[in-house]
């Protein structure tokens, strides 16, 4: 066999739909015919002789191996450094389940999005039918680029300068609460989201000008959440970083945020996601500062003073105008300093402290108001992320009511939390997840192996008979909503790698697809479950296409009901909505959620060959956020 047909027995598969060549392999072989018909010859021994060297003896070959040797040496584009011909081979992985099933059968070892692997090292079945030991290093070598699943190449045709592009996504399984991720920080669980997507994008962190990542219950993280996340990745120092907080929205404000960055020409490469640990959130003594519970602040005034403004959130406010999203917009900030709470940060997870670099328990140190008696605990989880300020009352409470406005049932949402259990079940087990997550390694700790997570953990808990005999959790009669048809609490991060046109161009990046379009809608605050069906016609309609052209669409499943009753609003085909299973099934970090939801949907697309998706989530408040991303 020679080496000419090595390549052919590796791009074989592409007949089975498994593997194939980009335009850079078929340039590089262009190139090869070239070079090898003006150095050797048209009369000169081809690839095809090289198995009859293999009976010389030792002596001859050495001769033939340095004359070959000088021969295939070429000039480089300068004319003056002479370089070994090296033929690149991009094999371009056409689905998640041919991912994972042509890295066990053809290299049988994990792939990689964007691996360079070389033959030598890992394919050694070779050397069984060809002595390439030698003739490797004469004639030339194969490098083989492994590239992640039906990924297009930047073209002028697809891609225009100011066009937001998808370049890379990743996502950490979802954890399950005081689950396999319990004893990492959301920062820890950013950190690898972000470090895998860039690296998956094949853009190097110091090409990152901003980061936009979203975290709900930051209490006890530290300072400048989203920062801690970005440096964690190996971001420079140099580079800005926000965190937003848009309760379940975070994750997809911070996407739309970063695309707008982009379409102003702000930026050119930016990180946008989420993470939340729902394990880690401490609870507060919260009348240890005062003898009163802190108190929510109403929103800045518009006649804020220049001292009192914050500038970031005033540079967002006028981008959203000059892109023409908005009109009138309010910005500013605030904070009570004296209302802020302790912390009680090991009333959760003992472990918690050891987890991050052996700091020691705090030392609650009562001040003013905290006098002899008890003192009551609140759980920062509950109070900052599930809990109805405006009414008082717990977001389930909320999803309740949405059952009774929309007339949806007890067995309905049963039914549905059963769908989604058994969509996310499906796709993990046809590895349909593959392509979205990052394995995750966690510490055994006191000298204990390290286990790798690398699925979703709620998916592991599922059983239909049980979830179906719940009892409320909301409303004692009467009541529909269930822990079983509600979303799960749960720890994850999810990243994705934005880029403006220009620079995919510029870069030759693989693009996966692009944010055509993008919107947020609000109302009541206890009306929050039914805002998508507002944000979601605005986001398509600011994309330029109708209803009918959105091939999939991914509702965040903050509840059963949500899914649900938006469906219904918009007319939606149940077909086409969380196929592979929603937040019920694979849970729901806050601050993560918007994100991740955006990652999967790009995979559905992949897998079900769309070519438009939409993805949808409410957040407390009244509000929810939508946006649309086009297929490459």
């Amino acid at each position: 066999m020679a080496i000419s047909e090595v390549a052919l027995l590796c791009l074989s598969y592409s007949i089975n739909d498994i593997f194939k060549p980009d335009a850079q392999f078929l340039e590089n072989e262009k190139r090869y015919e070239e070079v090898k018909k003006t150095t050797l010859g048209e009369g000169s021994k081809d690839d095809a002789d090289v198995d009859s060297d293999a009976g010389s003896d030792d002596e001859d070959d050495e001769e033939s191996d340095e004359e070959d040797e000088e021969k295939m040496e070429i000039k480089d584009e300068t004319g003056t450094n002479p370089v070994n011909l090296r033929r690149t081979i991009y094999l371009t992985i056409m689905s998640s389940v041919d991912f994972e099933e042509a890295g066990h059968k053809l290299l049988k070892i994990k792939l990689e999005p964007g691996e360079k692997i070389d033959w030598k090292a890992s394919f050694s079945f070779l050397n069984f039918y060809l002595n390439l030991s030698r003739v490797s290093e004469v004639r030339y070598s194969f490098t083989y680029i492994i590239m992640a699943p039906a990924a297009a190449t930047a073209s002028a045709d697809s891609v225009k300068p100011r066009d937001v592009c998808i370049v890379g996504v990743a996502r950490t399984p979802m954890g399950g609460f005081l689950g396999s991720l319990s004893s990492l920080p959301a920062t820890k669980l950013g950190s690898i989201a972000i470090g895998s997507a860039l690296k998956r994008a094949h853009v190097d962190p110091s090409l990152v000008q901003e980061v936009f990542f979203g975290n709900v219950l930051s209490a006890n993280l530290g300072q400048a959440p989203a920062r801690q996340a970005a440096l964690g990745a190996g971001i420079p120092n140099s580079v800005v970083c926000t965190t937003i907080n848009k309760v379940c929205a975070s994750g997809m404000k911070a996407t739309m945020l970063a695309a707008q960055s982009i379409q102003l020409g702000i930026n050119d490469v930016v990180v946008a996601g989420g993470m939340e640990s729902m394990s880690n959130v401490p609870k507060y003594l919260a009348e240890a500062r005062y003898s009163f519970t802190y108190i929510i602040m109403a929103p800045a005034s518009a006649t804020a003073s220049a001292d009192s403004v914050k500038p970031k959130a005033t540079m967002l406010a006028a981008q959203s105008i000059q892109l023409g999203i908005n009109d009138v917009v309010v910005a500013g900030g605030m904070e009570s300093m004296s209302n802020v709470p302790k912390y009680l940060a090991e009333a959760r997870i003992l472990s918690f402290f050891k987890a991050n670099d052996g700091m020691h328990p705090i030392d609650i140190n009562f001040t003013k108001g905290s006098r002899l008696g008890h003192d009551s605990l609140v759980d920062g989880m509950l109070k900052d992320g599930l809990w109805d300020v405006y009414n008082d009352y717990g977001m389930g409470v909320c999803a309740e009511l949405c059952a009774e406005q929309h007339k949806v049932t007890r067995e309905e949402q049963d039914d549905y939390a059963v769908q989604s259990f058994e969509r996310g079940i499906a796709a993990q087990d046809s590895g349909a997840f593959a392509w979205e997550i990052v394995p995750v390694e966690v510490s055994g700790g006191r000298g204990k192996p390290s286990t790798i997570v690398d699925k979703d953990e709620g998916l592991g808990k599922f059983d239909a008979g049980k979830l179906r005999k719940l009892r409320p959790s909301f409303k004692e009669t009467g009541g529909s909503v269930t822990a079983g048809n509600a979303s799960s609490i749960s720890d994850g991060a999810a990243a994705l790698v934005l880029v403006s046109g220009e620079t995919a161009l510029k870069l030759g990046l693989h693009v996966i697809g692009k944010i055509t379009g993008y919107a947020d809608a609000a109302q009541a605050p206890e009306l929050f479950t039914t805002a998508p069906a507002l944000a979601i016609p605005k986001a398509i309609s600011n994309a330029g296409l109708e209803a009918s052209q959105v091939d999939y669409y991914e509702i965040n499943e903050a509840f059963a009901v949500v899914s649900l009753s938006n469906m219904k609003l918009l007319g939606l085909n149940p077909e086409k909505v969380n196929v592979h299973g929603g937040a019920v099934s694979l849970g729901h970090p806050l601050g993560c959620s918007g994100a991740r939801i955006l990652v999967t949907l790009l995979g559905v697309l992949k897998q079900k060959n769309g070519k438009y998706g939409v993805g949808g989530v409410c957040n407390g408040g009244g509000g929810a956020s939508a946006l649309v991303v086009e297929l490459l």
